[in-house]
């Protein structure tokens, strides 16, 4: 029950934080929304089949014997390691959107700006913030003696991730910035 009100209380103050920083459907692009969340569904789906997720997702909340943690475990990682991966790929789609338009009025940027900014940030959330959590009480709940470990569990993607994302940041700055005329020619 406490686990559930302070899961809750986050995610209510981080719309919060949306609400108060403009109108929080600046930040619902149903484009970022069916790259990251649609691929996430159907080749999680595709991958484990629904059972094995919904016992997963089951067992991470204690409904669960502990004879299968270790499998649930690698089911909700290997949708973790997807989420990031989806919203990977939604930022490269809204790279290629974004260079596309390049050419074209400046008032076309700002979609596929808002498409890899938003396809990061459902990514993120998913991955980090959703499933992260669920793992880490499976292996909290779990046996100590279990082979935990998953081929990718060395956390790389994630720093791989945020590179990338500062990367994409700079440079969509530096062409906007370029396009816009404020920098000096080189």
């Amino acid at each position: 029950m406490v686990r559930t009100v302070s899961y809750m209380a986050g995610f209510a103050l981080m719309l919060a934080g949306m609400a108060l920083g403009g109108v929080v459907s600046h930040f619902m692009e149903p484009t970022a929304a069916s790259l990251v969340f649609g691929t996430l569904v159907f080749v999680g789906l595709g991958h484990h089949g629904g059972a094995p997720i919904l016992a997963a997702i089951r067992a991470a909340f204690g409904s669960s014997d502990s004879v299968h943690l270790v499998s649930h475990y690698h089911v909700l990682q290997s949708l973790r390691r997807l989420a990031n991966g989806c919203g990977l790929i939604g930022a490269l789609v809204g790279l290629v959107l974004y260079l596309s338009n390049l050419g074209g009025a400046s008032s076309l940027l700002g979609q596929p700006i808002a498409i890899v900014l938003m396809s990061m940030l459902y990514g993120l959330f998913t991955g980090e913030l959703l499933l992260g959590p669920l793992c880490s009480r499976l292996r909290a709940i779990g046996p100590t003696d279990a082979d935990w470990d998953t081929p990718d569990d060395k956390r790389t993607y994630v720093l791989a991730i945020s590179i990338v994302s500062m990367l994409l940041f700079v440079f969509f700055m530096y062409m906007t910035a370029k396009l816009l005329g404020t920098l000096g020619s080189s």
